[in-house]
């Protein structure tokens, strides 16, 4: 990878916003496994059964569902919020007030922000439940401490936890943002005499840092049909208008 220009202050802010949003998504999503353990083994504690195992297992891995729903949901909201107060800034920037009618478009794309909460959520808790599973009936037929084999996978989840929450954040954050401009350039064709540039994280892959720098109209892809925050999970680029 080549030399990376100087970050501009709007790269630098989005860049902290993308970490900081995620960080707390994933302290949050930390959290919520924490119950889903400790709820386990509450039960557990009473009968390590392996059918008591099962059914507890099946039980705490909808609470952590439920939880996770809703901590990715609310991460999602706030990244877009994000995203769109860039794009208000941006086009501020370029002499240009928001429309006001935007606000509809932004209700009807947060429902997407529930979709997607839900499909990660549960194939977060869906990975917790089978690994926290597999290690409560290990224990159980090894004669050992069930409880405390479930409250291993906290350690082993963590990792998981912060992949779901960057690529979460990101993607909300880069499609609200893209979109927020898109819906002003309605409003404002002199807009689309604008670009969009490529932004890498200091420690993007191989594939973002091909894109680096890289500009495209505001309402085209970046080549390959690339879209920062969207090309492989855990992306966390994002895109100036320049």
């Amino acid at each position: 990878m080549p030399d990376k220009k100087p970050r501009s202050k709007n790269e630098r802010v989005a860049a902290g916003t993308l970490l900081l949003l995620s960080k707390k998504a994933k302290r949050k999503l930390v959290d919520d496994v924490d119950e889903a353990v400790n709820s386990a083994n509450a039960h557990l504690a009473q009968d390590p059964d392996r059918g008591h195992v099962l059914r507890v297992m099946v039980a705490a891995g909808a609470l952590l569902g439920a939880r996770a729903g809703v901590t990715i949901a609310r991460g999602r909201r706030e990244a877009r919020l994000a995203g769109q107060n860039r794009a208000f800034k941006e086009l501020s920037a370029f002499g240009l007030p928001f429309p006001p009618q935007y606000a509809s478009g932004f209700l009807e794309r947060a429902w997407e922000d529930e979709v997607h909460a839900l499909t990660s959520a549960q194939s977060l808790a869906g990975q917790w439940q089978a690994m926290a599973t597999q290690a409560a009936l290990r224990a159980e037929r090894l004669e050992r401490s069930v409880p405390a084999s479930v409250t291993r996978t906290k350690r082993l989840m963590a990792s998981r936890a912060e992949r779901t929450a960057i690529t979460e954040i990101s993607q909300a954050y880069n499609a609200e943002h893209k979109a927020a401009v898109e819906e002003a350039a309605k409003k404002y064709p002199a807009l689309r005499d604008r670009k969009r540039r490529w932004s890498c994280m200091l420690d993007a892959c191989a594939d973002c840092a091909s894109h680096d720098g890289e500009e495209v109209g505001i309402d085209e892809s970046f080549s390959g049909g690339d879209e920062p925050g969207h090309v492989h999970v855990r992306g966390a680029c994002s895109a100036e208008y320049v």
